[in-house]
């Protein structure tokens, strides 16, 4: 696709300039009369080199399936369709995703240079299996992925009145330009004014083209684990999970259905990525979701080590506890508390950790976080475990009681360790 639309561009350029060159170039080969029809064609050639550039692209939505197979080997994708086999090296992958479709389901891998392959398997356990092999999962590279306003047939009509009124626009820009360069050379305030004037007429066609251009460029979405990159055809923004709310997928009534993904942020603010169909919505919005369960992990663990006592003394760790919320790094201090509070009420995590989490959530939240320390307490049968909870959502937790608790994690953990050395 790289390598096509790179051809696409240049014959547009090559067209662009025959308008003005061969014209030229046969009434100096003593042919004037014929300066008509080499207008007339570089013409033709100008629009259908235009459309050609905007529909280079099928989209990710509007592959063509063969038979053939894939496999992984000596870092290479390796695909057979026929009597054609292609490699693809893995270290030029861009990511991969899961299409889900009845029965089956789809690995796609796209890759730099604009190819993409997908690959039908039987499940959705499959198609995670191959991602994972070939380096594509959520928890081992970050996705790139492309999506357009228009389908391609749309594009093109766009890419068409892009190129209409783009050689409208040329000549008026040029005259600005020539215009302005006069008047800042013979400091003349009327020559000033004939830009001014020129540029405010000029302005409605360039505001049509930025529309039109926006149809034909495609919005980019980068999916890491530290966040999303949003790149249209004029801005670079960048949100990190802990910005990120919701991903959605929403279609709107306008010219035609507008198919797109929602990305509503803490601060309100909501972003669009464009999708061709429901399907192509539903992945980004699952390999969004993806992307912030291994943050989300990745932050638990962390989470967990800072809560832990690690062996420091009591006064010293309940002080650190104190200022964890303020110094944890997150950017809100709302996301930190519901952090926190995350760890108390997960009944997976260790006591000690579940106590300190409490400890440090207390004094930020006020009557709802002792509820849900309370909540999180009433939902265990266990009484050391209860009693824990209960005593912190209080802050009536001794030093002598938490130093225990730390103890007598580190004597259960002991006890687990022998066991299972001990299992014949």
């Amino acid at each position: 696709m790289r390598r096509d639309r790179w051809f696409s561009w240049a014959r547009v350029v090559i067209s662009l300039a025959a308008i003005g060159l061969v014209p030229w170039g046969v009434s100096a080969a003593g042919f004037p009369e014929l300066a008509f029809f080499g207008v007339l064609g570089a013409l033709l050639a100008y629009f259908w080199s235009a459309v050609s550039l905007a529909g280079t692209d099928r989209g990710t939505s509007e592959r063509k399936l063969v038979d053939g197979s894939v496999k992984i080997d000596a870092g290479q994708l390796i695909v057979t369709a026929g009597k054609a086999v292609t490699s693809l090296p893995l270290s030029r992958l861009d990511g991969g995703w899961i299409e889900r479709s009845e029965p089956d389901h789809r690995a796609v891998l796209s890759f730099s240079d604009g190819r993409v392959v997908a690959v039908e398997l039987r499940s959705e356990q499959a198609a995670s299996a191959l991602l994972a092999r070939a380096g594509a999962g959520a928890d081992a590279r970050a996705v790139r992925m492309r999506g357009y306003r228009e389908d391609r047939s749309g594009r093109k009509i766009a890419g068409f009145f892009l190129a209409f009124f783009g050689l409208m626009f040329l000549p008026i820009f040029v005259g600005i330009l020539v215009t302005l360069v006069e008047a800042l050379r013979r400091t003349s305030a009327r020559q000033m004014e004939m830009v001014a004037a020129m540029s405010v007429g000029a302005a409605p066609l360039l505001l049509t083209l930025r529309w039109l251009w926006r149809k034909v460029r495609p919005t980019w979405i980068q999916i890491g684990a530290d966040g999303v990159m949003l790149q249209g055809a004029f801005r670079k923004r960048f949100f990190s999970h802990a910005d990120i709310v919701q991903a959605r997928p929403v279609t709107k009534l306008g010219v035609s259905l507008d198919r797109s993904v929602e990305i509503t942020l803490r601060n309100g603010r909501k972003h669009l990525f464009p999708a061709s169909n429901e399907a192509e919505a539903a992945v980004v919005c699952d390999r969004l979701r993806a992307a912030q369960a291994v943050a989300a992990g990745q932050e638990r663990a962390r989470l967990l080590d800072v809560l832990a006592r690690a062996g420091r003394p009591v006064t010293a760790w309940k002080e650190a506890l104190g200022s964890l919320v303020v110094k944890s790094g997150y950017r809100a201090a709302g996301h930190d508390l519901e952090a926190v509070m995350r760890v108390v009420e997960d009944v997976a995590a260790p006591l000690e950790q579940r106590v300190a989490a409490a400890l440090a959530a207390r004094p930020h939240g006020g009557e709802a976080v002792e509820k849900r320390i309370r909540i999180a307490a009433a939902a265990c049968v266990e009484p050391r475990v209860r009693v824990a909870l209960e005593k912190a959502s209080a802050g009536a937790l001794e030093d002598e009681a938490l130093a225990e608790i730390g103890a007598e994690e580190a004597r259960s953990a002991t006890r687990r360790a022998r066991d299972t050395l001990d299992y014949p």
